[in-house]
């Protein structure tokens, strides 16, 4: 008995590699075509076409961080209004 669930389990473990190879191959071919059909799109109108990862790797590089701002406690720059540090207290009339 032990050996025929053994004989079923590496059967079903076989068959699920299988189908999970055979996706993703179907999943490549698909993205690989739809590809194909944009670079024979740019090709056809006079574009440029670029893979869409140098198209990410651009945009990454030309993204910059927003600035940080300073700290309560850091001097406040000539020209430029005090921060928190010189707020008085207003009473109401």
């Amino acid at each position: 008995m032990p050996l025929v669930l053994n004989l079923i389990l590496r059967a079903v473990l076989l068959v699920a590699g299988l189908v999970a190879a055979l996706s993703l191959g179907a999943a490549t071919i698909v993205v690989l075509a739809l590809w194909g059909v944009r670079a024979a799109w740019g090709r056809l109108t006079g574009r440029p076409v670029a893979a869409p990862m140098m198209r990410w790797r651009r945009a990454g590089s030309r993204a910059t961080p927003p600035p940080r701002p300073a700290p309560a406690w850091a001097p406040v720059a000539p020209g430029r209004r005090g921060g928190p540090a010189d707020v008085t207290d207003v009473e109401p009339k």
